[in-house]
C-alpha cells in the first residue's frame, strides 16, 4: 500500500502532484491517458483501465484507494451506454438516442 502524502483537496488538483507516491504503471496510464486532474481520474470507469495493456489488478486497486482517501471513486460503468463500440454496432435492445 502506498502512502499519500499530500491530501486531494479538489477535483481540480493535478494529477502531477502526486506522482512521486504513486507507481510508475499508473503514472504511465495517467499520463498516456490524458488525466490532468484528479476529476479526470474520477470519470474514469473500472473497464477504462483495466483494459489498458499492463495496467493489472494491483494497479486498480491502487487507484481504487488513491481515490477512496478522498472519499472520491471511479465512475460507474454501464457498458451498453458508454461503450462507443457498441453504439457503433448497435447489437443489443438499448435504444442509444
Amino acid at each position: 500500500m502506498y502512502l499519500f502524502f499530500e491530501p486531494i483537496t479538489s477535483l481540480d488538483q493535478k494529477m502531477e502532484e502526486f506522482y512521486p507516491f504513486l507507481s510508475i504503471r499508473v503514472v504511465r496510464y495517467l499520463q498516456d491517458s490524458d488525466v490532468v486532474t484528479v476529476g479526470d481520474l474520477t470519470k474514469k470507469a473500472y473497464y477504462d483501465l483495466i483494459r489498458t495493456p499492463n495496467f493489472g489488478r494491483k494497479s486498480l486497486e491502487e487507484v481504487k484507494t488513491f481515490l477512496a482517501t478522498a472519499g472520491l471513486a471511479l465512475r460507474p460503468y454501464y457498458w451498453h451506454y458508454d461503450d462507443p463500440e457498441y453504439k457503433k454496432t448497435g447489437h443489443g435492445t438499448v435504444d442509444h438516442k
